[in-house]
């Protein structure tokens, strides 16, 4: 069987575990399979030849590709956002008029009312009676 294998890097030199178990499972299966290996460069230029020969002792193919280049026309990551104003907030969370709200005081237009309240939401201080 053949095997295509992509990586971000080839696994050489051996300075990590990703590295290390990525080449144990390669060489494994390099017993019984056809692999290629095909991922980016590796940073460091002077890594890519003994990987290569590393790679190729057990019959493994690599093959490299150059990291793409990050276009310079996008805004860098800390840049402001776009200077537009909030929403407003919706209706149920919109704060109170200026003086308050006035509460339903059951109040029918055209009659007159006794109690605590008169109709304005102004406690009273005593109860008047109307005739």
């Amino acid at each position: 069987m053949h095997i295509a294998i992509l990586d971000e890097e080839l696994p050489y030199p051996m300075t990590s575990g990703k590295r290390l178990r990525t080449l144990n499972l390669l060489q494994r299966l390099a017993h019984r399979h056809r692999l290629t290996y095909i991922c980016h460069r590796n940073a460091d230029p002077d890594e890519a030849q003994p990987a290569a020969r590393h790679f190729r002792a057990p019959g493994i193919e690599t093959g490299t590709v150059q990291r793409p280049r990050a276009e310079k026309t996008r805004p860098p990551v800390h840049a402001p956002l776009p200077a537009e104003p909030p929403p407003p907030p919706p209706p149920s969370v919109a704060p109170a008029p200026r003086g308050g709200a006035r509460p339903n005081t059951g109040r029918i237009p055209g009659r007159k009312t006794h109690g605590w309240l008169d109709g304005s939401g102004t406690p009273r201080r005593h109860h008047t009676h109307s005739p």
